[in-house]
């Protein structure tokens, strides 16, 4: 998936995975001190940054304070973990293919560290123009106001709620 992301995107995703590294380390301290030191978003609004400005808005450069520094992902094809940095460009790779692709939150339960959500997306597929529909049930559990696990379920392509 990596060398499907290039030029002005990928350096995009890059300088804001290495500015985040930059402005999380400071002066004599470390950095794990200083990522602790990080405002925690509440879950709601992690998961508002992440379906708004993330997805929809395509602010990549979020991707690293949203994600923890590995993201496990449990789905029907198995379970895999990737860095911030991997995960944006899967992103930026799937709105590329679906350009004008929308989620849609029909249901969430936030308690704690953890977050249950029924959605759909849809998108048209840029170089078809196939009108495509997902849906799913997701489940994310976080770390320190960071997305570090998901369980996903999906119905089949063109199945919506």
């Amino acid at each position: 998936m990596e060398t499907a992301i290039r030029g002005p995107v990928r350096k995009r995703i890059i300088a804001g995975v290495c500015l985040t590294a930059v402005l999380t380390w400071g002066a004599g301290t470390s950095v794990a001190f200083a990522q602790s030191a990080q405002k925690v978003l509440p879950a709601d609004e992690v998961l508002r940054q992440w379906i708004e400005e993330v997805w929809h808005g395509g602010k990549l450069e979020l991707v690293p304070s949203l994600v923890n520094s590995t993201y496990i992902r449990h789905g029907a094809s198995g379970t895999r973990t990737v860095t911030p940095e991997q995960y944006a460009l899967e992103i930026a790779a799937l709105r590329q293919r679906f350009p004008d692709l929308r989620f849609t939150l029909h249901d969430r339960v936030i308690q704690n560290n953890m977050i249950w959500s029924r959605w759909s997306w849809r998108g048209t597929e840029a170089t078809t123009g196939k009108a495509v529909t997902r849906s799913a049930i997701q489940i994310y559990r976080l770390e320190s106001g960071k997305l570090a696990e998901t369980w996903a379920a999906s119905l089949p392509d063109g199945v919506g709620w």
